[in-house]
């Protein structure tokens, strides 16, 4: 397999654009859980309601349960967007442009002062969007690909085959249905 070779330049919109994907994932994957918490919470509230009868102090324990509930999800939801935001800060400090080549030994990546080479194995996650390729290096930590730096659908096609071909995990294609 041939070596395929990319110059990318990101910018901050382009974190941006990664960062609201990963939160939009997120908030998709917990989704669930946070109904099921609050339905819980309903239906024993209800349940308490239906055999005792509601009273003005079960009202008022009600309605605390229900905004500690809003609450300690509107504080986990900043939290989180404090840690993109500091994401994309830390990216944007990041010397650019950087030249990536792909082969089959790995990912070299080259700025002004320095060259970084990776094997493959150090890829903890991969994962393709509509608009990126992402390669984590840790659960928080990505090289991000925007595939508009991979000028035509043939590279395209070639850079996923070559990580196909040599990632030990599994390449998440989720956005690119």
């Amino acid at each position: 397999m041939e070596t395929i070779e990319i110059v990318v330049d990101t910018n901050a919109a382009d974190y941006r654009r990664i960062l609201a994907e990963r939160l939009k994932k997120t908030i998709r994957d917990n989704r669930i859980s946070l109904t099921f918490l609050l339905s819980s919470i309903v239906l024993t509230v209800l349940a308490t309601a239906a055999t005792v009868g509601f009273s003005d102090r079960t009202m008022q324990v009600v309605m605390l349960v229900i905004i500690g509930a809003f609450v300690v999800n509107l504080v986990i939801y900043g939290l989180f967007r404090l840690s993109l935001k500091s994401q994309v800060k830390s990216y944007m400090s990041t010397e650019k442009p950087i030249t990536y080549s792909f082969s089959p030994d790995g990912v070299r990546a080259v700025t002004r002062t320095t060259v970084t080479d990776s094997s493959w194995d150090r890829f903890k996650r991969v994962s393709e969007t509509e608009s990126d390729f992402l390669l984590y290096v840790s659960k928080d930590n990505f090289i991000p690909i925007p595939k508009r730096f991979l000028s035509e659908d043939e590279r395209v096609s070639k850079l996923r085959l070559l990580i196909l071909a040599n990632v030990t995990c599994e390449l998440d294609q989720r956005g690119n249905k």
